[in-house]
């Protein structure tokens, strides 16, 4: 008697947009370990837990190098900026409260 039947469960469904297009993405785990992301009916990835981790790994690079742009993108306007909106006020001077 079999009792492991294979199994598809679904994790998750997310709309992704791009500059063009929008992309109902789906993600799904069967019982053999495979991921599965499906973009619409555009295509589909079917990807072992090792090729998993080498896609999470790239995207949260990605991420974190949008992140630290945007960081020195924001430090280089405030030192670039004569505005004294950005300019140090001592808390203890009334001037300033």
């Amino acid at each position: 008697m079999v009792t492991n039947k294979y199994k598809n469960t679904n994790i998750g469904t997310v709309e992704l947009e791009s500059e063009t297009n929008r992309y109902y993405t789906m993600v799904n785990v069967d019982s053999l370990g495979i991921v599965e992301l499906s973009f619409a009916s555009a295509f589909s990835v079917r990807l072992n837990y090792n090729e998993v981790e080498k896609l999470e790994s790239l995207i949260v690079s990605a991420k974190q190098y949008i992140e630290d742009q945007a960081i020195d993108q924001a430090g280089s306007q405030i030192i670039n900026n004569d505005s004294s909106e950005y300019a140090y006020k001592d808390p203890n001077d009334p001037s300033s409260w």
